[in-house]
């Protein structure tokens, strides 16, 4: 079987585990994680377990002719999102201890959650951060809002290369409502998911999650 064969079949693992039932969610940018991030403001989040199915009738981000070419495995080191005027180191995020949550950057920093796959490869790579931790604390996402459909999203790579990925949709679930198989499922092209904690994109917004789905469009 070959590396590109075995990556696909692979996919990324899901970020639940066992705790993720009673917490469900990355970004992926605040509002009480559900089965990725476990509760608001914990400091944590659920870590993966065996990767969840994708629906087989394919999410809005299933694969299109416009989908960018896969990268080899590089481990992401800077984030760039012109719209919202953000270019941020990212750190690691693994998993704590205990093994069934990951531990959540500060709010002003964004990480790249590593048991999933590096930006650019096949699989869905998850960078999480906080939209605001409390009121006095915002987060390296507060300006989320002014990301759209179609705005680009860069990751710089540790080999020197750059993943380009288009918006393609952006959702906020309320807590328990993510969907799993969207979120966290196998896909067969490169994708990224920015999962937000802690604070809300409009003042209406339910308690949850904020999730934007982006597909890779350009490798340089």
């Amino acid at each position: 079987m070959s590396q590109k064969e075995r990556r696909r079949r692979s996919g990324r693992r899901s970020l639940m585990g066992p705790a993720a039932l009673v917490g469900s969610v990355f970004l992926i940018l605040g509002l009480g994680f559900g089965p990725l991030l476990g509760p608001a403001n914990s400091g944590s989040m659920p870590a993966s377990g065996e990767a969840a199915q994708a629906d087989p009738t394919g999410s809005a981000e299933s694969t299109d002719a416009n989908s960018g070419p896969e990268m080899d495995r590089s481990k992401p080191v800077s984030l760039k999102v012109p719209a919202m005027g953000l270019r941020e180191q990212l750190l690691e995020l693994g998993t704590k201890k205990d093994g069934d949550f990951v531990e959540l950057p500060a709010p002003a920093r964004a990480g790249w959650f590593t048991e999933s796959v590096t930006p650019g490869e096949v699989g869905i790579a998850t960078v999480v951060g906080y939209i605001r931790k409390s009121e006095n604390q915002p987060g390296v996402f507060s300006n989320l809002g002014d990301l759209a459909q179609g705005d680009k999203i860069s990751v710089k790579r540790e080999d020197g290369s750059k993943a380009v990925f288009d918006v393609g949709r952006i959702e906020t679930y309320a807590e328990g409502k993510l969907p799993e198989s969207e979120v966290y499922g196998q896909t067969d092209r490169p994708e990224l998911r920015l999962i937000t904690s802690g604070g809300k994109l409009h003042p209406d917004d339910p308690a949850g999650n904020v999730v934007v789905y982006a597909h890779l469009v350009d490798s340089r």
